[in-house]
């Protein structure tokens, strides 16, 4: 379980990281926000925490869990641009769900992930570990899903 666990806070540390980096401003694209939204340039705040996460989608709230089974007592901070009606992520686009491949099942998850991504191919080495990764999460999703009667 602790190599599961290692994996799933790399991959988590990982996304949040990439979501960072498309956190930068571009010019090209036009703002959602409204004028009452947007926050005042001259308003200043600070804030320290244990954590901070950034995107409550899927991997946000996993990470959340994540970081709360680490450590309890840990001030956790999720920062999240959408509005709540809007909330999930990308992972709403999933219907908020995902696939764990059993480990029999595994070649199956590979060839339906290769048809996915056909457009822009997984290198087969990736496609392998992530493959395999993924099936040795069902024990923290069961572990997780049965802390909170699910």
């Amino acid at each position: 379980m602790k190599i599961s666990k290692k994996f799933f806070s790399v991959l988590l540390l990982l996304t949040m990281f990439l979501s960072l980096s498309a956190c930068g401003k571009d010019e090209d694209k036009t703002s959602l926000e409204t004028p009452s939204e947007s926050v005042s340039s001259d308003e200043k705040w600070d804030k320290e925490v244990d954590i901070c996460i950034v995107g409550y989608g899927l991997a946000g709230a996993a990470a959340a869990v994540e970081a709360n089974d680490i450590d309890p007592e840990a001030e956790i901070l999720i920062l999240e641009k959408m509005p709540i009606e809007a909330a999930g992520g990308n992972s709403i686009a999933s219907g908020q769900t995902f696939i764990v491949p059993q480990k029999e099942d595994i070649e199956t998850f590979k060839s339906y992930m290769k048809a996915c991504n056909e457009p822009n191919p997984i290198p087969e080495d990736y496609l392998d570990w992530w493959s395999n990764e993924m099936a040795d999460q069902i024990g923290w999703i069961v572990e997780t899903m049965d802390s909170v009667n699910y």
